[in-house]
C-alpha cells in the first residue's frame, strides 16, 4: 500500500486496488476479522464438498469478496444464492463493508461486479430487517423497489397473546378444490413485487414453490422435512382472512395472511390453535402479509422488508461504475 500525505503533513495510506473475486476458503478468517460470525464465514467460503452437497439438495450459492490489492484485506462480502426452482432469480446476503470503508462505492461494486460473475442473475431479491433506514435507503439507490407485505416471524407463545383470541378461529385442512382461494390469498400476502421477481406462476403449488422466502443461511442448511400440510384459516363467516402451511408434526408452521385482515387477533388465534394441537410454544412461526399498522407499536414480531430488482439491467447506472 502506497501513502499520501495528510493535511497535517503526516503520511497516511492510500487505498490499494480494490479487486472483486468470488470467496475462498482461505479467506474465512479475514470475512470474521469482517465482523461475520464463523458459520457464515464458512458459508460464504464453503469447501468444494459442501457445494456439492448443496448442488444436490438443488441449491447454488456463491460469496463474493471485495480484496484490496496488495495488501490482501477483505473490505467487504455478499453472498448470492439461487431460488430452488428459478435459475433466474437470486437472493443475495450478508453484504457488509468493513466499518471504516463505508461510503466509498465498495457495496454497490460487490452488487455490481457480482452480476458480472454471475451473468445467469436476472432477477435479485434480498430483505432488510424492519425499521433500518439506512440499508432500505442503499437498496433504493441501487434500484431496488420496496415490497407493501411484510415478512415476520414470533414465537407461538408470544403471538398467543399479541390480542383477543375470542371468538376462537378454525382451522379446515385444504382440498385441491380450495387452489384459487389459496392462490388469491398467497398474493396478496406476498405482493406483487414478490410474482415480478417470480414471473408465469399459474397455479398455488407453483407459487408456493417458487424459491426461498429466508435469509441465504436458514435456506442452505435446509433439509428435507415432513409433509406439507394446509390449512385454511376461518375467523368468522366472511372468506378465508389466511391459510396455514405445517410440516411434519407442526415442526414449522407458516401463515400467509391478507394484509387487511391481519391484525393481533387473527395472529392470537392461529397461533393457540397451533397450541391446542399439539405445537411447542416456543415454536417460531412464520409470518407473511403483515401490514405496516401491525408493527408500528413494539411487539414481539421479528419483521423484514423485501427488497426487489426484478430486472437487474435496470441497476443504477452509478452502480455500475467503479469506485
Amino acid at each position: 500500500m502506497t501513502r499520501r500525505a495528510g493535511r497535517e503533513g503526516a503520511d497516511l495510506p492510500t487505498p490499494g486496488r480494490l479487486r472483486i473475486r468470488f470467496s475462498l476458503p482461505r479467506d474465512r478468517a479475514a470475512l470474521g476479522a469482517l465482523g461475520h460470525p464463523p458459520a457464515i464465514a464458512a458459508v460464504l467460503s464453503p469447501a468444494l464438498s459442501t457445494r456439492v452437497a448443496w448442488a444436490i439438495g438443488g441449491v447454488e450459492a456463491r460469496g463474493i469478496v471485495a480484496e484490496e490489492t496488495p495488501a490482501g484485506a477483505i473490505l467487504g462480502s455478499v453472498q448470492f444464492v439461487r431460488a430452488r426452482r428459478d435459475t433466474g432469480t437470486w437472493m443475495f446476503g450478508h453484504w457488509r463493508v468493513a466499518p471504516p470503508r463505508r461510503r466509498e462505492g465498495i457495496g454497490r461494486r460487490l452488487i455490481a461486479e457480482g452480476l458480472r460473475l454471475l451473468p445467469r442473475i436476472r432477477r435479485l431479491y434480498s430483505y432488510v430487517d424492519w425499521g433500518n433506514e439506512i440499508s432500505i435507503l442503499a437498496h433504493r439507490r441501487l434500484g431496488f423497489e420496496v415490497s407493501g407485505p411484510i415478512a415476520g416471524r414470533a414465537s407461538l407463545r408470544a403471538l398467543s397473546t399479541i390480542g383477543p383470541a375470542a371468538p376462537p378461529g378454525r382451522l379446515r385442512e385444504t382440498s385441491g378444490e380450495d387452489g384459487p382461494v389459496l392462490l388469491e390469498l398467497y398474493r396478496r400476502a406476498m405482493g406483487p413485487l414478490w410474482f415480478s421477481l417470480f414471473p408465469g406462476d399459474d397455479s398455488f403449488s407453483e407459487a408456493l414453490g417458487a424459491g426461498s422466502e429466508g435469509p441465504p443461511l436458514a435456506l442452505l442448511g435446509a433439509v428435507r422435512r415432513g409433509r406439507a400440510r394446509t390449512f385454511s384459516v376461518q375467523v368468522d363467516d366472511r372468506p378465508s382472512a389466511a391459510f396455514l402451511v405445517v410440516r411434519g408434526a407442526i415442526e414449522e408452521a407458516t401463515l400467509y395472511a391478507d394484509p387487511g385482515r391481519c391484525d393481533g387477533s387473527l395472529l392470537a388465534k392461529v397461533a393457540l390453535r397451533l397450541l391446542a394441537l399439539g405445537a411447542p410454544r416456543d415454536l417460531e412461526m412464520e409470518l407473511r402479509g403483515l401490514g405496516r399498522a401491525l408493527l408500528e407499536a413494539p411487539g414481539p414480531i421479528a419483521a423484514r422488508v423485501l427488497m426487489g430488482m426484478p430486472d437487474v439491467s435496470l441497476l443504477a447506472p452509478e452502480a455500475r461504475s467503479p469506485s
